[in-house]
């Protein structure tokens, strides 16, 4: 929609300008245009247009719990044990930090203890499209309580344990990308992944979002995902022959007055 409306109003600029051609900065106006249309055509990231896709209780407010459950989490599929958390009600002494987002956050655990892996995820109505930059972020932390493997009286994570939590974006079945990492406990940080689907062979299908953990009441909330895409090659090219068209109507314009 943004960049369908810089095309109309570049377009309006250029027809404006080659009816006012008398003005002596109508054609500056027209040369402007026809160098800024240029310059996007080797940099086509320049006519990108970032969209918001639509994920169902991103921030995990529903259902409303005053303190926490085990399931359903609305709007998505809990895979081993999850739920929601009102850990701003009540954080049972394991945050030391407010949710990031609302109230509540989503938790994942295979507990009691650490070893398999639970996770939840959400298959949106968008699908995957061509030359588009995805970025999933959200916000993920562990209780400061979790229970770690024990090495000298020492709370630890195990590599035998995994990696604490994983972030993955799926076109169908298909793994796109993934994020690992630790959190701090008791507190949130933000995870960033991002895929480029130029050449991607899953085109069309539809994407889903998963969240898992091995370890005890892993926390999720802000989930936002967003698309870049540019324009295809041929719009930029037809646009700046408009342009050129319009630059040299202006110019005999001008010198039939002159």
């Amino acid at each position: 929609m943004k960049r369908s409306f810089f095309y109309v109003a570049a377009l309006a600029l250029l027809l404006g300008g080659a009816v006012r051609f008398r003005f002596r900065r109508a054609t500056l106006v027209l040369v402007s245009v026809a160098l800024l249309l240029g310059g996007g055509l080797g940099n086509e990231r320049a006519f990108a247009d970032t969209e918001q896709i639509m994920i169902t209780n991103p921030g995990f407010e529903y259902p409303q719990v005053s303190t926490l459950n085990s399931g359903p989490i609305t709007g998505w599929s809990i895979s081993g044990s999850g739920g929601v958390w009102n850990i701003n009600a009540d954080p049972q002494g394991s945050w030391t930090v407010p949710a990031p987002q609302g109230n509540q956050i989503a938790y994942v655990s295979p507990g009691p203890a650490p070893g398999s892996s639970a996770s939840i995820s959400q298959t949106l109505s968008a699908t995957l499209q061509a030359n588009a930059v995805y970025t999933l972020t959200g916000e993920v932390g562990e209780p400061s309580t979790a229970i770690h493997e024990v090495e000298g009286g020492t709370k630890r994570f195990s590599p035998a344990f995994g990696t604490g939590f994983t972030a993955e974006l799926f076109a169908g079945t298909n793994l796109l990308a993934s994020i690992s990492g630790i959190p701090p406990q008791g507190s949130f940080q933000q995870f960033t992944l991002i895929f480029d689907s130029t050449g991607s062979p899953f085109i069309g299908q539809a994407l889903m979002i998963e969240l898992s953990s091995n370890q005890a009441k892993m926390g999720f909330d802000e989930i936002t995902l967003t698309a870049q895409t540019t324009p295809e090659p041929s719009s930029l090219t037809l646009l700046l022959a408009i342009g050129l068209s319009m630059m040299g109507y202006a110019w005999r314009q001008k010198l039939r007055v002159a």
